[in-house]
């Protein structure tokens, strides 16, 4: 064989190997905290919150098991390898009780408060993504304990959950899902729950979730996944999805201004709204701190400052940033990448199909 070709050979070999050698290095436990609290954004602050249904509100990591602990029920998990990414993201490679494999994430946003995300991927294929805090630093974070009798009827084995509302009941029966059941790492402010919005009316009254269809709450999960992807510290905070035909009404009637006028804030509940099919969702983005990202306006402002189609005519009178620009673009960057598409006059609201495709796979909930 000649020299030039044992050097090909050489090369060749050397670089079949480099190709296979993994970019996950073996991570070792020393000096990582062994037990974490799960965070929750209350009113936009971030506090440890410990309720009767709390689940998965402590890990636990021992030298070869890995502990969910819930106010139910707790799960182990055999650590199998521990492994950590060139972006810092520790993997934990587990074995769930019934030997199936699994793989735990987590990632580091505030190394002097120690806090992190913690993904949990299960069997089931669902995946969960929260924050925590180190047990160490915990007692830095204010701590609300919900009484067992504001969630639970009875204490005990046989306890049961309060009445839901009526309209959620409907929602259920139709099919629908709260969106924190497919991601509870989601954040929701339901607006129209309150007096905070621009009818200065609560018009849910004892509702105050955000239900989508499913096929449609399975896309916001996948914007969540695309914003923590790109910023892992931001989440999505919910306004609005689901609303009645019957509250489009109300918000319709409230409205004194021309009919096309009006019809850029709310469509006309004779057609029927995307929202009244569960199949469009009103949106911001908040920071690690809870802080709703600067969109330029408050969410539901009736007024040109809301369009997305005036940003370039707006940021030229100088009435927008180029930073509120920035941030309604990363919005809809994320919701456009999991299926959505937005509307000319308001950054907020996104569809996930059109109306006629809306009448032929769902119901209106009147």
């Amino acid at each position: 064989m000649s020299f030039n070709l044992r050097i090909f050979y050489i090369v060749a070999v050397v670089f079949i190997f480099s190709c296979k050698e993994p970019n996950n290095k073996k991570f070792k436990l020393d000096g990582f905290p062994k037990q974490w609290v799960k965070l929750s954004n209350h009113n936009n602050e971030m506090l440890i919150y410990n309720s009767c249904d709390a689940g998965n509100s402590l890990i636990s990591i021992d030298t070869n098991k890995f502990l969910l602990h819930g106010t139910q029920d707790d799960f182990e998990f055999l650590i199998i390898e521990i492994l950590k990414t060139k972006d810092d993201t520790i993997l934990f490679k587990v074995e769930s009780e019934d030997k199936r494999p699994l793989m735990f994430q987590f990632y580091l946003t505030d190394k002097e408060k120690e806090i992190g995300v913690w993904k949990i991927n299960f069997s089931n294929g669902f995946s969960n993504s929260e924050y925590y805090v180190s047990k160490e630093k915990s007692s830095f974070f204010k701590t609300i304990n919900q009484a067992c009798s504001e969630c639970w009827d009875n204490c005990g084995d046989n306890s049961t959950k309060k009445e839901i509302s009526k309209l959620e009941k409907q929602l259920i029966e139709q099919g629908l899902v709260d969106i924190l059941q497919i991601d509870s790492s989601i954040k929701t402010d339901i607006k129209y729950s309150s007096t905070d919005n621009f009818m200065k009316i609560d018009m849910y009254k004892d509702y105050a979730k955000a239900y989508l269809q499913k096929d449609v709450a399975e896309k916001l999960s996948k914007a969540q996944k695309y914003l923590k992807e790109e910023y892992p510290n931001y989440s999505l905070l919910v306004f609005d999805a689901t609303r009645p035909r019957s509250v489009q009404q109300m918000m319709w009637d409230s409205l004194k201004m021309p009919i096309h006028e009006k019809t850029k804030f709310v469509s006309n509940p004779k057609n029927g709204s995307l929202h009244n099919f569960g199949a469009a969702v009103d949106l911001t983005i908040i920071d690690e701190n809870g802080n709703e990202l600067d969109m330029a306006t408050t969410y539901d402002f009736i007024g040109k400052l809301a369009y997305p189609r005036l940003e370039k005519s707006l940021l030229k009178e100088n009435k927008i940033t180029q930073e509120q620009i920035n941030n309604r673009t990363l919005l809809r960057k994320v919701m456009k990448k999991a299926g959505f598409y937005g509307i000319q006059t308001e950054w907020w609201h996104f569809n996930s199909c059109t109306r006629k495709q809306a009448r032929k796979k769902y119901k209106i909930v009147e």
